[in-house]
């Protein structure tokens, strides 16, 4: 089941970093992002669909569906171009994904809206549970492709306040070029870490996007995207 802590910790920390991109002046090349990018065992940040195959997600239960409100689901249903007055699969619904919503996933080519992050979870080798968020962004020519743009572990079953306190010293030596706290906000295109030294750390890897990425503009270009309706001001 999705962790709601999880997802508002990651929203509130993109929202710092968005202003951040935005005021950036980084160019935007074809590749979209850096060279070098954090990653944890399992994947990196800006690493795209492929490279989620093989991970044990957790299950997306479609009949959590009915309790999204319809205002969500019409959000939702907008959200992607193509389900404009159409039911969208349960895992967009959900904003969720797993192993076995990633073919549909890969068939979506088009979002109307930067912030339409999908979000799957998995419990690593070691134990600890992880979530990873995807979205669909645009490239300078308006193409979209999914990427990484979240990940964030929570490290629990520590048997001392020692063993926490050496898990941070080596989470914070082993993303060091990417740590916030000491080297600043990212620049556009990269990527920045995060830690909560708490007695269960927690460790978040975020893309700090291009401008073409986050402006509106770049989605709504696209035919599929319904135009934003308008009220009479009068």
């Amino acid at each position: 089941m999705k962790n709601a802590i999880f997802t508002h910790y990651f929203e509130e920390i993109f929202k710092v970093i968005l202003l951040f991109a935005l005021a950036s002046s980084m160019a935007f090349s074809e590749s979209l992002l850096a060279a070098d990018m954090p990653c944890v065992k399992e994947i990196c940040i800006g690493d795209g669909l492929d490279k989620l195959r093989g991970i044990k997600f957790q299950p997306v239960n479609p009949s959590r569906v009915e309790r999204v409100s319809k205002r969500k689901q019409a959000d939702r249903a907008e959200m992607y171009g193509g389900f404009q007055g159409t039911q969208p699969p349960a895992f967009l619904m959900l904003a969720e994904f797993d192993e076995n919503s990633l073919d549909e996933i890969a068939k979506i080519k088009v979002a109307c809206h930067p912030y339409n992050q999908l979000e799957g979870a998995y419990v690593s080798e070691s134990g600890h549970k992880t979530n990873i968020q995807i979205a669909l962004w645009p490239n300078k020519t308006g193409e979209m492709k999914w990427l990484v743009k979240g990940i964030s572990r929570a490290y629990k079953g520590l048997e001392s306040r020692g063993e926490s306190d050496q898990l941070i010293q080596d989470l914070r030596e082993k993303y060091a070029k990417w740590d916030m706290g000491k080297v600043g906000q990212p620049k556009s295109g990269s990527a920045g870490m995060l830690l909560v030294p708490l007695k269960e750390p927690i460790l978040t890897l975020i893309l700090a996007p291009t401008a073409e990425m986050i402006q509106a503009d770049m989605y709504k270009k696209n035919p599929l995207c319904k135009p934003t309706k308008r009220t009479n001001l009068d």
